[in-house]
């Protein structure tokens, strides 16, 4: 069984089985602080994290925990404006978040582990000619003192 933060690189590969799209798929530990202009990264571009945990249960003794685990799937892209109507063109974001939500809700990435939930969408950000959107994804991970 992986440890709490092992389990990136499965929903990394899970995300590029399920779209079919010309863009990059990557840890954001692994982007850091890259120029995506300059490192070349194909847009758009879906960047897994690691989130917080929260201890939601454990044994008197401490021998067994459940730590419910936080995972974001920040998506960025080229701003796509329709200057005439002056509204934003979302459809490719639209096909990504619910592709990513459609291959991650309900997959159980590990033995040990709870499938994955869906928590929430948080609001867009603009900047620099750029839209990003992050899914929020949740699930519980059992931790043994035995293993």
């Amino acid at each position: 069984m992986p440890g709490p933060l092992g389990i990136e690189a499965d929903i990394i590969a899970r995300i590029k089985d399920a779209l079919t799209w010309p863009g990059t798929v990557a840890s954001s530990a692994a982007i850091g602080a890259l120029d995506i202009e300059v490192a070349g990264l194909a847009l758009p571009l879906v960047m897994v994290s690691p989130g917080g945990a929260q201890v939601t249960d454990q044994s008197r003794n401490a021998d067994h925990v459940i730590e419910r685990q936080d995972w974001t799937i920040a998506i960025l892209d080229r701003q796509r404006p329709d200057r005439e109507a002056l509204t934003m063109d979302f459809a490719l974001l639209d096909s990504f978040i619910l592709g990513i939500i459609g291959a991650l809700t309900g997959w159980q990435p590990a033995q040990g582990l709870r499938p994955l939930r869906y928590q929430s969408r948080d609001p867009q950000s603009l900047s620099d000619g750029y839209v990003e959107v992050t899914l929020r994804f949740t699930t519980d991970f059992h931790l043994s003192a035995q293993e």
